[in-house]
């Protein structure tokens, strides 16, 4: 595996550079620096768009999770 893609499985790889990761502040509560710090990261991969998975799991994933994959983390602290 290169060090520059995220092992899925022991047979699949994505590229880092085929996930997007966006920046932006958390909702809700959490003071002066959860206010004024980007504390919420997305990050969203296109599953139609990636070279590192065959056509087969694209479609495995396509009906199973959708077109597009976001996961979000913040800190409202």
């Amino acid at each position: 595996m290169a060090a520059d893609s995220i092992r899925v499985t022991r047979s699949v790889s994505i590229p880092r550079s085929e996930i997007e990761l966006r920046f932006s502040r958390s909702s809700g509560p959490g003071g002066q620096h959860a206010q004024k710090s980007d504390t919420r990261v997305e990050a969203v991969f296109d599953v139609q768009a990636s070279v590192g998975l065959t056509e087969t799991q694209k479609r495995r994933v396509v009906a199973r999770a959708g077109p597009v994959l976001r996961a979000v983390a913040q800190d409202e602290r």
